[in-house]
């Protein structure tokens, strides 16, 4: 989980500390406002990683298939 999707979740400033005790408020308040400045080219960016997860994890599946491996858990 990172602060992106924690404030995408609803979580506040005092909820994303707790989850990264490391931060300070002014670390949170800094990336939630770069993510507000930068929002479409993070969103196309999370969506981009996302897609390769899926195609890596299709490829994978096609590749234990031809073993007879398929159906199998990671």
């Amino acid at each position: 989980m990172d602060i992106a999707f924690l404030s995408d979740a609803g979580e506040d400033v005092a909820g994303i500390i707790d989850a990264y005790p490391a931060l300070t408020e002014a670390d949170v308040e800094a990336a939630l406002a770069y993510r507000h400045a930068h929002r479409a080219e993070i969103d196309a960016e999370l969506a981009e990683d996302e897609g390769w997860e899926e195609e890596t994890e299709r490829l994978r599946e096609a590749f234990l298939a031809t073993r007879g491996l398929g159906g199998r858990t990671k």
